[in-house]
């Protein structure tokens, strides 16, 4: 969608839709640093959904958690993009695999360059997940491998490599 047109309510009217079909106990937000307490008050203020906006240090706290106890951890958390790319971020997400029950990227767009550690978490949160939002006013950046490279994100068995992909787009 364009500039403006709602997307943090869409997600917010997504995420409504799918706790009201089944328990959500693990939802993780992730969008630019200047985002996170936008994305706090929307989902608050429309949703009535408590999140917290987590540093490295909580969300590393957070993934021991999960691999001491994954049934019992239970969250709503927004996170950066810068802090998510972290070596100790990834790292930790190699260790523990957590599964989310649904991840939403904001500005998913910057996860467009397969070659950057944003793009490496990025498909460490994604693939586990039981659903993934991603949200961009601008998916196509510079040509269509931009979109490929956050469709192999989204379901790589569907959108394995570049060239399955533009002839799926023909």
């Amino acid at each position: 969608d364009e500039v403006g047109l709602g997307k943090t309510i869409e997600a917010g009217l997504i995420l409504q839709e799918l706790r009201a079909r089944r328990t959500m106990r693990r939802v993780l937000v992730v969008c630019p640093s200047n985002l996170t307490e936008k994305w706090r008050l929307e989902l608050k203020q429309r949703f009535g959904e408590e999140f917290r906006i987590f540093n490295v240090g909580d969300f590393l706290d957070l993934l021991q958690e999960y691999m001491e106890d994954p049934v019992r951890t239970s969250v709503n958390a927004i996170l950066s993009l810068e802090r998510l790319r972290g070596d100790r971020v990834i790292e930790a997400l190699e260790t523990a695999s957590p599964v989310f029950d649904l991840t939403i990227f904001d500005e998913a767009h910057h996860l467009r360059n397969a070659a950057t550690k944003q793009n490496r978490a990025a498909s460490l949160v994604c693939q586990p997940a039981d659903g993934v939002l991603f949200l961009s006013a601008t998916p196509i950046q510079l040509g269509t491998q931009d979109l490929f490279q956050l469709l192999h994100l989204l379901d790589p068995e569907s959108f394995p490599d570049f060239y399955t992909t533009e002839e799926r787009l023909r």
